[in-house]
Formats: C-alpha cells, sequence, structure tokens
C-alpha cells in the first residue's frame, strides 16, 4: 500500500526531504515532544495531553497485538487496550523510557509483553479502572472493523500485526493531514489530481492524461501536483515521527522501518 500510495518522488530534491542519508544526518533535528509529554516533569495537563496523543497513535497496533498476542474477542481486546492505557497512568513505565536506547515503539512493545504475561492482573485492573478514560481513548466500531483485514491473516504474530497496524495509521494520518491542508488553502485542483490518482483502488489507477483530460488541465499539471502532494504527505510522515523518537538516527530508523527499507 504505501508504494502505491507514495511512489518515488525524482531524485534531484531538498536534503531535508531525502529518504535515509549517512547516518540520518539529512533528516530534521527531532523532537519526541509526545512522549516528553507524559515524563515525570510534566504537569497534569500535559500528561492527560501526551497520554491522549500517544492513545490515538497506538491504540489500534496495541489493539490488534493484544487480540492475536492473547487471543481475545474484539470486545475483550478493546477492554485490555483501555486497561493497558490505564495501566500506563498508574505505573508511570513511561517515564523510564530512554529514547538513546530504543525507538519507543520498540519500547511500547515490551512494555505489551510484560502486559500480556500479566493477564489476569489487567482484567483486575479494567474492572477497578473502568477503562482509561484519562487517555481519551476511541475506539469505535467502526475503526475496529477497519483493521480486519490485518486480522486475518493467520500467519502474522502479534509483534507484526503491531507494526503493520502502525504503519498503516501512521499513513493515514499523514495523507488526511496534508488532504486537510489542501482544502483549506483552497488548492482544489491538486486536491483533485491527488484523491484522483492516488486513492483509486490499487491496480485500478487512471493515466495522467486521463485526468488531465477530465479535470482540464496539463499532464505536466498532474504530475507537478501529484509531486507536492507526495512531498507534503512524506513529511507529515517525517512530523509524525519526529514526535516519537529521541535523535535523527532513531527518525532514520522509524522511517525505513514504514519504507519497508529494512
Amino acid at each position: 500500500m504505501l508504494a502505491h500510495l507514495l511512489p518515488s518522488p525524482p531524485v534531484a530534491r531538498d536534503p531535508l526531504t531525502t529518504i535515509g542519508g549517512a547516518g540520518g544526518a539529512e533528516f530534521p533535528e527531532t523532537s519526541w515532544s509526545i512522549v516528553a509529554g507524559v515524563g515525570k516533569d510534566a504537569d497534569s495537563g500535559a500528561r492527560h495531553k501526551g497520554l491522549g496523543a500517544l492513545a490515538e497513535r497506538y491504540w489500534k497496533p496495541i489493539y490488534c497485538y493484544l487480540r492475536r498476542g492473547m487471543g481475545k474477542s474484539n470486545d475483550d481486546a478493546k477492554e485490555l487496550t483501555q486497561a493497558f492505557f490505564l495501566w500506563l497512568t498508574e505505573a508511570s513505565v513511561l517515564e523510564r523510557y530512554a529514547p538513546d536506547r530504543a525507538a519507543f515503539r520498540h519500547y511500547l512493545k515490551g512494555l505489551l509483553r510484560n502486559f500480556v504475561k500479566n493477564e489476569n492482573q489487567a482484567a483486575r485492573r479494567q474492572k477497578r479502572g473502568g477503562g482509561a478514560q484519562q487517555a481519551s481513548l476511541s475506539m469505535g466500531d467502526d475503526d475496529v472493523a477497519g483493521l480486519d483485514a490485518l486480522l486475518e491473516d493467520p500467519g502474522a504474530g502479534p509483534d507484526e500485526l503491531f507494526d503493520r497496524a502502525w504503519i498503516t495509521d501512521l499513513l493515514a494520518r499523514a495523507v488526511e493531514t496534508v488532504r486537510e491542508r489542501a482544502r483549506s488553502d483552497g488548492e482544489a485542483l491538486r486536491l483533485s489530481i491527488y484523491d484522483a490518482y492516488e486513492l483509486a483502488p490499487p491496480g485500478a489507477q487512471p493515466t495522467y492524461g486521463s485526468i488531465a483530460s477530465e479535470l482540464g488541465c496539463s499532464t505536466s499539471d498532474v504530475r507537478n501536483h501529484l509531486f507536492t502532494m507526495r512531498e507534503r504527505v512524506r513529511e507529515a510522515i517525517r512530523a509524525e515521527l519526529r514526535e516519537t523518537t529521541g535523535d535523527p538516527a532513531a527518525l532514520e530508523a522509524e522511517w525505513r522501518v514504514v519504507f519497508g527499507e529494512d
């Protein structure tokens, strides 16, 4: 899916948009603001906001991991996902994260493994706490239904499902961020071109010429607008990764995971 939505742009481009690079030197500085926001030095308001941001980005991967790793039903997996986020607030384990030792994604999966080993405690915590309200966790049936295609793969283990859900959700957020920017900036033609080509069903993409004919523009317009939108999506992905990585090397490593380069 990534290859379909984000075909490789031309080689010549600004260094800040270059994939990879020598040791991540061409990647912007990271901020890992979301993880820092739940640290011990953050006030209660910042912790609440930070935990909500983490929940928004990771509840789907966590749900998939727990559903496969614990063999739970949809409802049970949702309850355990809520219990996991409640545990994060109670145990203060996020404060122990060291960004120079591992990507946050790896650290979170390690916490999940420990959580799975203590399923009974998790169940009791869920009954006592009534769900991770502090994380502003929203788990609608429509959202969960969208994960069925991932969960139907019998050969994928919990770790792989976690990563697939994380990548899929990351890409979807980045694309929607860019599409919303185009809408708000009045870039109707650019958005129409992007939607017509990049959001077409796999194997059913129209040609540049057919898009140009339909929208009353040139094929070079189609090519240029697609390039601009693709670069914006890539930057939106980088912006998200910067919020949960501690240095440029970690950012580059996560970038390579997203694009299947590792």
